[in-house]
């Protein structure tokens, strides 16, 4: 049985049970999610995958007016609680407000996003660089503790990035058959 089916099911044995209105409307929210979701992502949806984030992208990507989008988010508060309760994931996506924490975002990969997005780039270039900029960071975090020695926090990362550091990076891409056009934002190296 898939998961909208037991999700419809547990919503209809409850003692409280909601009308079938509001059931169908539930199901229709979690289903417009989860298609965006894998159209997205180009992944399968899997619940345990899902993050703050996501949540955060999926927001940020409506077309839904503010209204629907808080009864959107109230039915996948409802469908992920549910998922909790099976078991099916085991961490609190929605937590109560005295539980919320600002996700953190050390490389601004927010705003570097939404600058792209309001500039009309398509998604998959959006996806591309966000993903380029990770692998750079990845790559300088792990550089920074072996070559340098330095435990460097996340959003400190950013305060050692300098020309030699990025003709490194450039030099370990070649190295790796990547092309040795290195783009950042309008800066060609």
């Amino acid at each position: 049985m898939n998961l909208l089916q037991q999700f419809s099911d547990s919503l209809l044995n409850q003692k409280k049970k909601p009308s079938l209105s509001t059931v169908k409307n539930y199901i229709a929210d979690v289903d417009q999610f989860i298609t965006w979701f894998e159209k997205f992502y180009s992944l399968s949806f899997d619940p345990s995958k899902i993050s703050p984030q996501i949540l955060y992208d999926y927001k940020k990507s409506s077309t839904l007016s503010g209204v629907s989008m808080k009864r959107h988010f109230s039915s996948l508060r409802k469908f992920f609680n549910f998922l909790k309760t099976k078991s099916i994931i085991t961490f609190e996506l929605f937590p109560s407000l005295d539980q919320q924490k600002i996700i953190p975002d050390p490389w601004m990969l927010r705003n570097f996003k939404n600058f792209l997005y309001e500039y009309k780039r398509s998604r998959l270039t959006i996806k591309n660089y966000v993903s380029d900029i990770k692998s750079f960071f990845l790559w300088l975090r792990q550089s920074a503790l072996t070559k340098y020695n330095l435990n460097v926090p996340d959003e400190y990362l950013l305060n050692i990035i300098n020309y030699s550091v990025i003709e490194q990076y450039k030099q370990e891409l070649i190295r790796a058959k990547f092309s040795p056009r290195l783009s950042i934002g309008n800066f060609l190296l």
